[in-house]
């Protein structure tokens, strides 16, 4: 369930594709590399509708289906993929390969947040949910 004033990643995609607004790859990449985060300990299968950004722009997993770390770290590339689809054409190659599932899921999780931590360097995780909360 959701929180007062929480918007899911599936809400802000259809959003962005219904009103053909962008949403930056920066910023769909951090909410991304935060739910890798958010289920690194205890990994689960997550999708745009198990992912959940507060009106501060927290980022926060409800659910997800229990899975090994391979199969965790192969549904985050394909949320991640989700996320780029909305950024438009301007997107890194250093994001766009860790869309590939199968190389997601060769890395696990660790290794899938350290390419994706990597991929957003700098990151400043105050000023991206800053900017989140505006979106």
């Amino acid at each position: 369930m959701n929180e007062p004033g929480e918007i899911s990643l599936a809400r802000v995609i259809d959003v962005c594709r219904e009103r053909d607004v962008r949403l930056a790859y920066e910023i769909g990449a951090f909410v991304v590399f935060e739910a890798c985060e958010a289920v690194l300990t205890k990994p689960r299968a997550v999708r745009a509708a198990d992912v959940w950004v507060s009106p501060e722009g927290a980022t926060r997993v409800a659910q997800g289906t229990t899975a090994d770390d391979a199969a965790a770290a192969g549904s985050l590339a394909e949320l991640l993929a989700a996320a780029l689809v909305v950024a438009g054409q301007e997107v890194p190659g250093m994001l766009m390969h860790l869309v590939d599932v199968q190389h997601a899921r060769k890395l696990g999780l660790a290794g899938y947040r350290d390419e994706l931590e990597a991929a957003l360097v700098p990151l400043n995780r105050a000023a991206a949910r800053r900017v989140l909360a505006r979106q």
